[in-house]
């Protein structure tokens, strides 16, 4: 097996060009790659090998990171103190209404012809 030269990393970068390229990496025995970056740019692979100096090659798919949002207000996320105060009126308004019919509902009398008795001992 013809033996390749040392691979020098570019910019801390090892650049392979796909599993074969990574595979022929040299590396004595019972040692571990560092990170082998397939020119693909999806795939980086790391390399080891046992005290036989046979290889083992693990692929590695990797994404780029993509920040989230941040929750910073902006000028227009927020009310003024006029419109909270529509607001609560509104809510009060509702919750007046719907106490108002809950009340009437429950004073309301029977329907006429009914014929629920009450209860039967």
């Amino acid at each position: 097996m013809p033996t390749m030269p040392f691979q020098q990393p570019i910019n801390g970068v090892i650049k392979v060009n796909g599993r074969d390229s990574a595979i022929q990496y040299q590396l004595p025995p019972n040692s571990m790659s560092p990170a082998l970056f397939d020119n693909d740019g999806k795939t980086f692979y790391i390399v080891s090998t046992d005290g036989t100096g046979t290889k083992t090659v693990e692929a590695f798919d990797y994404t780029p990171h993509i920040e989230p949002p941040t929750d910073k207000l902006s000028g227009t996320d927020y009310v003024s103190r006029s419109e909270f105060q529509n607001l609560t009126d509104l809510v009060n308004k509702l919750y007046g209404d719907i106490h108002g019919i809950h009340g009437s509902v429950q004073q309301a009398p029977t329907a006429v012809g009914s014929t629920d008795a009450g209860p039967t001992e």
